[in-house]
Order: structure tokens, then C-alpha cells, then sequence
């Protein structure tokens, strides 16, 4: 995953399972695991960040471009509600 380019790897990441879409951001270099993220819509990239430990979700978040983070930080607002 980490060879494919991120909008592709993107592609890929939305059609694995929750659980391996996890794993694979998990095992990815930060930086390379927030340009996938960015590649994927809001929705998509909230869901997957609310899936990971706090401490990873944090580590992303402050990766995305700013109003990539925002947009992302709002919608998991949403899931705490």
C-alpha cells in the first residue's frame, strides 16, 4: 500500500473491510497513512480516524491539511453525540 500512489491507495483502503483498513494505517509511516486520508472523502476519512486508537487518531488529525482536519474533526463530533 505504501508503493501506490495516494488517491489509488485511497481506492484500495475504502474497499477493504473496517478491520483491515485499520490494519493498514496502522502499519503505514503517519505521513504516507494522512495523504491517503486526505485522498478520501470526509465521510470516509472520519470513519476510518474513529476507528483507530486516540493516539493514532490524534497523530493523523494533526497531518491533514487544516481544513481537511476540520471538516473530518467535525463529523466525528457527530459519533460522540
Amino acid at each position: 500500500m505504501a508503493a501506490l500512489e495516494e488517491g489509488r491507495a485511497a481506492d484500495v483502503l475504502e474497499e477493504l473491510s473496517p478491520e483491515d483498513q485499520v490494519d493498514v494505517l496502522e502499519d503505514l509511516p503517519p505521513e504516507k497513512a494522512a495523504d491517503i486520508l486526505e485522498e478520501m472523502g470526509p465521510d470516509e476519512a472520519a470513519d476510518l480516524i474513529a476507528d483507530l486508537p486516540e493516539e493514532r487518531q490524534t497523530e493523523l488529525l494533526s497531518l491533514l491539511e487544516p481544513e481537511e482536519a476540520e471538516d473530518v474533526r467535525e463529523l466525528l463530533s457527530y459519533g460522540e453525540e
